[in-house]
């Protein structure tokens, strides 16, 4: 799982939060830094967990540009405000899922979990 967010604080916590759910963790503290990980990593990420308010490049342009580069990119958009209008055009570019911050360690491997084993989650 490759996680992007600018705060280091969440870095740390997600990432604490995903090894003890047995996910091998890549940390990037920007877009940019994201897209150059996912370019490079391609093969060995499944999913991104993107925050959406960063400097530089947010997560709308992150997006956009990881699902320009892989259409099959697995994203879920992370962040506190949920009312944010970018949340919804986002939502539409393809971006799987939304998670509210703060999560729990509950809600983050529920919310991984369903993007990663989609045909294990529905119920017939």
């Amino acid at each position: 799982v490759l996680v992007i967010d600018d705060e280091p604080i969440i870095r740390k916590i997600t990432q604490a939060i995903l090894d003890e759910c047995g996910y091998t963790v890549m940390l990037a503290e920007d877009g940019n830094e994201g897209i150059s990980l996912y370019k490079k990593n391609r093969d060995k990420i499944r999913m991104v967990l993107l925050d959406l308010i960063m400097p530089q490049k947010d997560g709308l342009e992150t997006a956009e540009e990881l699902i320009e580069f892989d259409p099959e990119v697995k994203i879920i958009l992370a962040s506190g405000f949920k009312e944010d209008k970018r949340v919804e055009k986002i939502l539409t570019l393809g971006v799987k899922k939304f998670i509210q911050k703060p999560y729990t360690t509950e809600n983050l491997s529920k919310s991984i979990y369903e993007i990663l084993y989609p045909a294990e989650n529905q119920h017939v």
